[in-house]
Order: C-alpha cells, then structure tokens, then sequence
C-alpha cells in the first residue's frame, strides 16, 4: 500500500513527536505505561577548560557530552498516530510524525519531519530544529493537499524523564500530558 510504505519512508528516515500532531482535536495523546520515572543526568560534567585564552563569555572548547541513556530512537503510537525521536551521540536529532485516518474517500495523512540538534540542561531537553516540514495528503479535499511545506524552527524545552530500566523516555511540553516512549 503506498500510504504504508510512506508513512514508514518518513519514520525510517527522520524519527519523531510533535504537539501539532499530540494537540489536534480528536487524536489521542500516546502514551505507554510507565513505572517509576527518574530524571537522569550525565554521569559526569566535562572538565573545564584550562586555557587561558578563553574566559567566562566564551564558548567552552568542549560541549557537555549528550546523555548516553537518551542515545537511539525512542517510538511512542497510539491509533493511527506514530511519533519517533532519534538522537545521536553528537547531539544531532531527527523527528517525525505522522497521523493517518481511514475515510470512506480514502487515507488521509499528516506527517511532520524535523532534524535539528538536541542538548540537555538537567531535566530539560532543549530541540533547536534546523529543518521542519508538514505534509497533509487530504482526501476529501485534494486542493488543500501539500507537500513539505516549511515548518516553525522554533526552538522547544521539553521536561524528560526515563523510567528506572531506561526504556520509556517520557517528555513533557508544558501544554498537556507528557508523551511517554519506548527504546527501539
């Protein structure tokens, strides 16, 4: 099916969630089932640098290492909605979402792609896309359909936790339930 096979082009290539997608009307929240959430924190903090060429309004010559435990993709569905986040070592994430409704004129689907970089501040994950897009494919009104159209590069703080066995990442907006997902 070519909806299928799309919808897992965009979470295979980009990973995500999205409060456009958790904040629409009518579409679930996911969520797992979570025990005993505990922020976690880096292990250690980084050094600091020793050169006399830098000063305190200087950046740092070395970043504070991105947490290892949030490291991979993490998946959170619920009906037709799939949201993925994929982080990498160095900081950099990929986000997609992506809702899909049955109708009687056919699939209608809304998809969100981001790839930004990731960084955590204690308990607060902060996302600073680079890139975001939409996508809507609208049956039942083909005119208003379209295709990677440009999305806020706004940045986002988001408050996360890991339950105890560090497989439900749970990340929070501010504006609703925390969205709660599992280590792939």
């Amino acid at each position: 099916m070519r909806v299928s096979l799309a919808v897992l082009f965009v979470v295979m290539t980009l990973g995500g969630c999205s409060s456009s997608v958790n904040g629409s009307p009518g579409v679930p929240s996911p969520s797992v089932a979570t025990s005993s959430r505990v922020p976690v924190t880096p292990a250690s903090e980084p050094a600091p640098s020793t050169s006399p060429a830098s000063s305190p309004n200087e950046p740092s010559d070395q970043a504070e290492a991105f947490p290892e435990a949030l490291i991979g993709t993490w998946i959170s569905s619920s009906g037709g909605a799939e949201i993925v986040y994929q982080f990498a070592a160095d900081g950099s994430y990929k986000y997609a979402g992506v809702l899909l409704q049955r109708r009687p004129s056919g699939m209608f689907s809304f998809t969100v792609a981001e790839a930004g970089t990731a960084s955590v501040d204690g308990n607060h994950l902060l996302v600073q896309p680079r890139m975001a897009t939409t996508s809507m494919q609208d049956p039942d009104s083909p005119s208003s359909s379209y295709t990677d159209r440009p999305a806020s590069v706004d940045p986002k703080r988001l408050t996360w936790t890991l339950n105890a066995a560090h497989t439900v990442l749970s990340l929070d907006d501010g504006t609703g339930p925390a969205v709660d997902y599992e280590r792939q």
